[in-house]
């Protein structure tokens, strides 16, 4: 994977976890706004959990 995309998944990847430590926060503070606590950001399936890739225009 060329250098620019990996750029890209890492950037989704830093956006995942800070919404799951604002999410986190936000739990603790009003439990009863969400039905269960919020999960730690994991891997998905190989097949049905598919992800976006971003391509930028100078690949």
């Amino acid at each position: 994977m060329p250098a620019k995309g990996s750029q890209q998944v890492l950037m989704i990847l830093d956006r995942n976890w800070i919404s799951f430590k604002e999410s986190n926060l936000a739990y603790k503070e009003t439990p009863s706004k969400f039905k269960a606590r919020p999960r730690l950001p994991g891997y998905k399936h190989k097949i049905k959990g598919r992800n976006v890739v971003v391509y930028t225009a100078k690949l």
